[in-house]
């Protein structure tokens, strides 16, 4: 996995965050094993 896979998956990251609800703070989270998504999420509510 070289800079650009992790570019992209940082990428795929932020677009999660995106889809956390209003008045929230956005946090995205990508699992990734040997450049193979494996599970993305975003927060639900703000703890």
């Amino acid at each position: 996995m070289g800079l650009r896979d992790d570019e992209e998956l940082i990428r795929v990251a932020l677009e999660a965050a995106k889809t956390a609800p209003t008045g929230t703070s956005p946090a995205g989270a990508v699992f990734a094993a040997d450049g193979t998504e494996l599970a993305r999420a975003a927060n639900s509510r703000e703890a």
